[in-house]
């Protein structure tokens, strides 16, 4: 799932004359899929914030390792650990190409909210125990 996003690394390969392959939020480091997920200072700051927010620890922080960690059981909790998962891999990817095609930077405080209430809004939604 997650090695597949088209990071700039993987461009790279199919182009010869790719000009920038740095990572568009730090411009730091090569664009790759554990850096711009995981290692990146942005998502670093994103993933701290929403470890905290939701109670997160013991999280894997290696893409390799969060698939085998999601897949051991089912329940609230677990299910919790997927939209966040699924939240700020798909707001660190919107916040890439915002920057790449657009020219428009947005704060990791601001994406962290917007992950947060995404989160919020999906599991306020949820029914615990069985209706009567």
């Amino acid at each position: 799932m997650l090695l597949e996003l088209p990071t700039q690394d993987r461009i790279g390969t199919w182009m010869l004359n790719s000009t920038s392959l740095s990572c568009a939020l730090c411009d730091g480091c090569m664009d790759s899929h554990d850096h711009l997920l995981f290692a990146c200072i942005y998502s670093k700051e994103l993933w701290r914030r929403i470890k905290v927010e939701f109670g997160l620890f013991g999280f894997p922080e290696i893409s390799s390792d969060i698939m085998d960690h999601l897949s051991d059981n089912r329940g609230p909790s677990k299910m919790v650990h997927r939209l966040a998962l699924s939240g700020t891999v798909y707001h660190i990817w919107r916040e890439r190409n915002r920057r790449i095609f657009r020219g428009i930077k947005q704060v990791p405080i601001v994406t962290y909210r917007q992950i947060r209430d995404q989160i919020r809004l999906y599991t306020a939604s949820w029914r615990i125990g069985k209706k009567t």
